[in-house]
């Protein structure tokens, strides 16, 4: 029955995308009650608390953050309660922190979709967020200061906060000669907490264009490496394994909330969870078992994720490794040894494993890459071979940094030498961008094309009988 729960979460995928692309259905009010839609399009006075943390618009103009919506009054109508979320922009100057309760006087609008077929939709950005209505400030006021706030959330922000701060502090001006925007500082920050407010264009066109701009994303890959160096450090001071596997959950859960409980990664964490539930509760676990049921309580959550490109990129890497990657490997491996036995060259395991890994995920992300940013890389599987080894230590060196910020001279060396593998990552992206041929603009593919390709990943799942490829 196990092996069929992840069938089922694939036809679950494809369900809801037909459901919210074909006939436009709504998920407002899935899981409780949002009225505030109802007011769009009213001037009226709102009163809420800010939940997410503001962020500076490119221009510098304006804030923007998440309000969660708790009265609204209009000048035909007195205060009354309302629920919901909505988008706001307030201008810079007002000091506007995450925790405050603030009011705010606006027309409320419903949020813009793309204005050309395939260009940005801003409005399904916010349903993925589960927002629905925005609002440009004209005036706020503040009604209470945010107070010591010791919920999941609120320590995560803290934490996301210190981290930005120590990094901004250490890496900005950090070979400015030769990256004056800071973007040595932006990489760390986008792989440490995925805050990428100081990634410029040319650095995110030449990211994709190199088929590493996952990296620049807090994803599944960065949760497993922090999983992965948490339980060796406390395997290594001989912690038994069910305290390290119940720290390593808790650990997670307070990194979803350092990186804003992004899809992808709270795809990562609840798969991580149910897997280490299984081994808590000695039961053998499944992994393709756990992705399928971290999918179905994602989408079950907010079925708008299924339109996110975290979401679809994480899941199809990581189904993608699970399934392609053992029979790529074997292959590869068989290829290996003939070549060996011909030419007496020795090839290294490591290759061939590489390569069944790279060419996994390539395989399974190649259809989202060209729906969401209208590129395909050629030679995406080879600078992720390049690359990727140095992302483990730009996120563990980063965290080192944030860990002594308090001590000047350390941070400021540790930073340094972090800095070496972001450079190298940054003229690799570079130089793969620069060659032409290794990349291409595609038109966006159509939704009949995201099921058969959906559908072509199922079949090869239920016709592979080697049950140690799908484990």
């Amino acid at each position: 029955m196990r092996r069929y729960i992840f069938i089922a979460a694939c036809i679950f995928m494809l369900v809801i995308y037909v459901l919210i692309t074909y006939f436009d259905v709504s998920f407002i009010n899935l899981w409780g009650r949002q009225d505030i839609h109802t007011h769009i399009g009213v001037d009226a006075w709102v009163v809420g608390r800010v939940v997410s943390p503001p962020q500076l618009t490119r221009a510098g103009f304006h804030v923007h953050f998440v309000l969660d919506a708790e009265t609204i009054e209009t000048a035909t109508t007195s205060p009354i309660p309302v629920s919901g979320r909505i988008f706001v922009r307030a201008p810079a100057e007002d000091d506007i922190n995450f925790g405050d309760t603030i009011t705010f006087f606006a027309e409320l609008s419903q949020p813009a979709g793309a204005r050309f077929d395939g260009g940005f939709d801003f409005a399904l950005f916010l349903r993925q967020q589960d927002v629905y209505v925005a609002a440009d400030a004209r005036r706020t006021e503040l009604v209470q200061a945010a107070g010591a706030d010791y919920s999941l959330t609120g320590i995560g922000v803290r934490i996301r906060q210190s981290i930005v701060s120590a990094i901004d502090d250490n890496f900005s001006g950090i070979f400015g000669r030769f990256y004056p925007n800071n973007e040595v500082a932006g990489v760390v920050k986008s792989i440490m907490v995925g805050d990428r407010s100081d990634i410029t264009d040319e650095v995110r066109l030449d990211f994709s264009r190199a088929g590493i701009g996952h990296i620049l994303a807090v994803s599944g890959m960065h949760v497993g490496i922090l999983f992965s160096i948490l339980s060796f450090l406390l395997l290594k001071f001989r912690v038994r394994k069910l305290w390290a596997y119940i720290v390593g959950i808790l650990v997670l859960l307070l990194f979803m909330s350092v990186a804003l409980y992004t899809p992808s990664v709270t795809r990562a964490t609840i798969m991580m969870i149910i897997f280490l539930a299984a081994y808590i509760f000695q039961k053998n676990p499944d992994q393709l078992t756990s992705l399928g049921i971290a999918a179905i309580v994602i989408l079950a959550l907010n079925p708008y994720s299924i339109t996110s490109p975290g979401f679809l990129l994480s899941f199809g890497s990581v189904a993608g490794i699970l399934i392609f990657y053992q029979p790529f490997n074997a292959g590869l491996q068989s290829l290996s040894a003939r070549a060996t036995a011909k030419t007496k060259l020795k090839i290294h395991k490591r290759i061939p494993e590489s390569l069944a890994m790279s060419s996994s995920t390539f395989l399974a992300t190649v259809f989202f890459t060209a729906y969401f940013f209208n590129i395909l890389t050629f030679g995406g599987f080879l600078t992720n071979l390049v690359a990727m080894p140095f992302v483990a230590f730009i996120m563990v060196g980063g965290f080192v940094v944030w860990a002594v910020s308090w001590i000047p001279i350390l941070s400021t060396i540790v930073a340094y030498i972090v800095s070496i593998p972001v450079v190298f990552i940054l003229e690799v992206a570079n130089f793969v961008a620069g060659m032409r041929f290794l990349w291409t603009h595609v038109p966006t593919p159509g939704a009949a094309a995201f099921m058969i390709y959906l559908g072509v990943i199922m079949v090869f799942y239920i016709l592979t009988k080697n049950k140690k490829a799908l484990s």
